[in-house]
């Protein structure tokens, strides 16, 4: 009997040594994870910080009221300012897209819009940017980065002034504002038919006085 209760005494103490070895090194596993997600997220900031690629900071300029004297001044009112240098030559025009990053500020340093929430870029249609952007976007190239400021006059879209007002359309901003613009990318679009206007002569005419002309013969009789 008394070697039985030794074995069992023996039995029970190596369990709960197991026990003990588990739980310090899940303890030691979690801490070692914990440690490695933290080392990780201050490597994110400071790349975030020292990459001069990456979207800039939300935090207003020291210059974010007025531009300083060395800004250049557009025709129009816009002053703006080369950041960082891009490269090439091919800039966006018409009906281009670009990808862009940027961060606008009213005045008085308050965060008016970003598109750094995502760290990704945006696609904007030059048709449909503020008037400041559409215009400085047209004499900048691929990587270039910008400070705009703008007065309230550039900071209607383009189509607010002369087109017809869409449900979609938001209200302009109504104030100045001072963006920090980067041009990522152009996509450009596709060239505008001749006969955008007024269809050609040849072309035929629905009951329902749909207007047409056909571009390109397909190979099938059936239709939708």
């Amino acid at each position: 009997m008394k070697t039985l209760l030794t074995t069992l005494s023996q039995i029970t103490s190596a369990i709960n040594r197991r026990r003990i070895n588990a739980v310090l090194s899940c303890s030691i596993a979690f801490a070692l994870f914990a440690f490695a997600g933290s080392s990780l997220a201050v490597a994110q900031v400071q790349e975030h910080t020292s990459n001069p690629t990456t979207q800039p900071p939300l935090s207003a300029p020291p210059d974010v009221a007025a531009p300083p004297p060395d800004a250049q001044i557009s025709p129009s009112g816009m002053a703006s300012k080369v950041l960082k240098q891009g490269t090439g030559s091919e800039r966006p025009v018409g009906n281009d897209c670009v990808r862009v990053t940027f961060t606008a500020w009213k005045r008085d340093g308050s965060l008016f819009a970003t598109s750094t929430s995502m760290d990704s870029s945006e696609i904007l249609c030059l048709s449909v940017a503020l008037q400041g952007v559409f215009e400085a976007l047209q004499s900048m190239v691929v990587g270039e980065r910008r400070r705009l400021w703008l007065p309230v006059e550039l900071t209607y879209k383009v189509g607010h002034h002369h087109g017809q007002r869409r449900p979609e359309d938001e209200d302009p901003p109504k104030t100045d504002l001072t963006f920090d613009l980067e041009l990522r990318a152009i996509l450009r679009a596709p060239p505008s038919p001749d006969d955008l206007i007024a269809p050609p002569a040849d072309a035929a005419k629905t009951p329902y006085g749909l207007t047409y002309i056909l571009l390109k013969n397909g190979n099938s009789t059936k239709h939708p």
